[in-house]
């Protein structure tokens, strides 16, 4: 059963720590019983953005518990794609089914992630990207350690059931999330907004329907810094479906992520350091080459990135700018 999201607390938390700022420039604190680490900010005058605000504190590849029954994504190109039929100017490839078998969804880099082919040892080539394993792991738990922090904000949500019409952004962040003695990302803590403007999305508009947002297309650039990775991600042409609960919000962010990105931030990196993820870079490049199914290039008859899938988690944040609301737009 969806819990319903109380917007009147949420605007009642928000102007406690609009109070807490004016008076002391300092971020609220953690709520009551509660301690916890991070969200430490550079000293400046900050503005609490308007709406609700969140910190992602769960992200990672989406698992559909069984594909070929049905997956909850996006028809992110707009066209039924089948490799025995291959349309103009696209990489041949099979299109998912939605739940109610509605044709179109793209998720190709599925194929990546359930990739059959093994090694000597009996083991999958690509095995590391599978849930549980080495780079779920990695992308997952950068989300809470500042990593790769990652900001939600949703302005002019009149009804958190049923509204045709919200603003929606998302954010990096130099903050890493408050966490609680056990590790958890606490509720409410004070996150502020990138300091470069490349790292906040523009700002596009969505619907909530049944409790369930869903807007986009948005480009999402967030730079990461995992262990042996200093890099940025960047998923384009983006669509989120988030199902907004009580101070929480659980989906999907759908969209193409560049052959070029992932081969710098996972493929170049594992092989480098002692082949960590049980692959050559030749394994690697074979199957990006094979495999990828967006931004078709005519000269080389490829196609450049992957439909890809992410599962998202978050609680309630203030967000926060030391330029405040206007100065928190994307370029």
């Amino acid at each position: 059963m969806r819990i319903r999201f109380y917007t009147a607390r949420w605007i009642a938390a928000s102007l406690l720590s609009v109070a807490s700022f004016a008076c002391s420039g300092a971020p609220a604190d953690a709520p009551a019983g509660e301690s916890g680490t991070g969200g430490s900010r550079a000293p400046g005058v900050s503005q609490v953005l308007p709406g609700l605000g969140f910190v992602a504190d769960s992200f990672g590849f989406f698992y559909p518990e069984d594909a070929e029954s049905g997956v909850d994504g996006f028809d992110l190109d707009g066209r039924i794609s089948s490799s025995e039929s291959t349309g103009a100017a696209e990489c041949a490839h099979d299109d998912l089914t939605g739940p109610n078998q509605e044709p179109g969804i793209d998720y190709s880099f599925l194929r990546i992630i359930r990739d059959e082919e093994v090694r000597e040892d009996g083991k999958y080539v690509f095995g590391g990207f599978r849930e549980g394993q080495l780079v779920d792991g990695v992308i997952r738990g950068a989300t809470k350690n500042g990593s790769m922090t990652i900001l939600l904000q949703v302005d002019g949500l009149d009804d958190p059931e049923n509204d045709d019409e919200v603003t929606v952004q998302i954010f990096a962040s130099e903050d890493f999330p408050a966490l609680g003695t056990d590790s958890s990302v606490l509720v409410g803590a004070t996150l502020g907004v990138h300091s470069d403007p490349r790292f906040h999305s523009g700002e596009v508009s969505g619907s909530v329907v049944d409790g369930v947002l869903t807007a986009g297309p948005i480009d999402l650039r967030i730079p990461i810094d995992i262990m042996i990775v200093q890099d940025e991600m960047l998923i384009h042409d983006s669509w989120l479906r988030l199902e907004l609960g009580d101070g929480t919000f659980q989906g999907i962010v759908a969209g193409y992520w560049d052959v070029s990105n992932i081969r710098s931030i996972i493929g170049v990196p594992t092989t480098d350091n002692g082949n960590a993820a049980n692959f050559t870079i030749e394994q690697f490049d074979a199957a990006m080459l094979e495999l990828a199914d967006g931004d078709y290039d005519p000269e080389s008859d490829r196609c450049t990135s992957f439909s890809t899938m992410f599962r998202i988690a978050g609680l309630q944040a203030f967000l926060v700018s030391e330029s405040g609301p206007g100065g928190a737009g994307g370029t």
